[in-house]
C-alpha cells in the first residue's frame, strides 16, 4: 500500500505542478493582456482628452473670431460710406462691449454726416438764391448800363 500511496502521490505532485505551471502561464498571460490593456485604455483616455480639448478650443477661438470678424465688415462697410449696418452681437463680454461701442460709433456718425447733409443742401440752397440774384442784378444793370453809355455817346455827338 505504501507503493502505491506514494505512486499516487508522486502523480498527484505531477498533476499539480502540471497545473501549477499552466497557471503560472495563464497569469502571466494575463498579466500581459492587462498591461497592454492599460496601456490602451491611457492612450484612449489622452485621445479623447486631447479631442474635447481641441473642440473646446474650437468653440472658444470661434466665439471670438465670429464677432471680430462682423466687427471688420461693419468697420469696412463705414469706410465705403454704408452707415446702415449694425452688429448683432449679444455677448457680455468684451466682444460684446466692442460690438455696442461700434454700433453707437455708427449711430452717431449717421447722425453727423445727416446733419452735414442738411446742412449742405441749405448751404446750395443760399447759393441758388445767391446766382438767381446775381443774374438779376446783370439783367437790371446791363440795361442801366447801356442807357449810360448811350447818354455819354449823344453828350460827345456820337
Amino acid at each position: 500500500m505504501s507503493n502505491r500511496a506514494d505512486n499516487l502521490r508522486d502523480q498527484l505532485n505531477e498533476l499539480t505542478q502540471l497545473y501549477s505551471n499552466k497557471f503560472r502561464n495563464e497569469l502571466v498571460s494575463v498579466e500581459g493582456i492587462t498591461r497592454s490593456q492599460r496601456y490602451l485604455n491611457l492612450i484612449i483616455f489622452f485621445i479623447v482628452v486631447s479631442a474635447s480639448l481641441g473642440l473646446v478650443s474650437i468653440i472658444i477661438i470661434r466665439s471670438i473670431t465670429r464677432p471680430l470678424q462682423k466687427a471688420a465688415a461693419l468697420a469696412g462697410a463705414m469706410a465705403n460710406g454704408d452707415l446702415s449696418h449694425k452688429l448683432d452681437v449679444h455677448q457680455k463680454d468684451e466682444i460684446g462691449e466692442l460690438a455696442q461701442a461700434m454700433n453707437i460709433m455708427a449711430e452717431k456718425i449717421e447722425e453727423s454726416h445727416s446733419g452735414l447733409e442738411q446742412k449742405l443742401a441749405i448751404i446750395n440752397n443760399i447759393l441758388d438764391i445767391a446766382k438767381i440774384e446775381a443774374g438779376m442784378n446783370d439783367f437790371i444793370s446791363k440795361p442801366l448800363k447801356q442807357s449810360k453809355l448811350f447818354s455819354v455817346l449823344s453828350k460827345y455827338g456820337g
